[in-house]
């Protein structure tokens, strides 16, 4: 109904995690990730509506300085170096499978990598002649076909989690 009423109002979801603090399982992929893209969304000059609630609002997150080194974009014919780009996709937090099935998942199959970006409804394959990308595909992850191409468009990958281990 917001949509409707303010159409030229970017709307933004922010929950807390769905999980009590100190229990031992993690909060779903879809909150962090939803979390993590309404904060990195709040840096441009939009008009922005944020639906919250008091419990989220109170947890504590990542900092601004987090959101604006730990992303990645891309987009056709940028020159991008794959080994480094598969290295930042592990840094983000995205588990290198064989096959991509699930969110946060990546795959590589000679110059073709899969991602399942943690906010996109379908996967994505980015295809490489050398170091530059060729195309941009989505495709179901159940049958591995491709549905569309993604052409003019600048994709962000988000970190996977709000909390990354590395060596800092």
């Amino acid at each position: 109904k917001l949509k409707w009423l303010l159409p030229k109002t970017e709307i933004l979801i922010y929950r807390s995690w769905d999980q009590i603090p100190y229990d031992n399982v993690s909060p779903s992929k879809e909150i962090q990730s939803e979390r993590i893209k309404t904060l990195y969304n709040l840096s441009n000059n939009n008009k922005k509506l944020i639906i919250t609630s008091v419990n989220a609002i109170i947890q504590k997150t990542i900092n601004k300085e987090f959101l604006n080194t730990n992303f990645i974009e891309i987009f056709i014919n940028q020159k991008i170096d794959f080994n480094n780009l598969i290295f930042k996709l592990l840094s983000l937090g995205y588990e290198r499978t064989s096959l991509v099935r699930d969110k946060t998942e990546f795959a590589i199959r000679g110059s073709i990598i899969d991602i399942f970006i943690v906010d996109h409804e379908h996967p994505i394959r980015i295809d490489f002649f050398d170091n530059k990308i060729e195309s941009i595909y989505s495709f179901n992850h159940i049958t591995q076909k491709r549905l569309n191409k993604l052409n003019n468009k600048k994709i962000i990958i988000y970190s996977s989690s709000e909390l990354l281990l590395n060596e800092e």
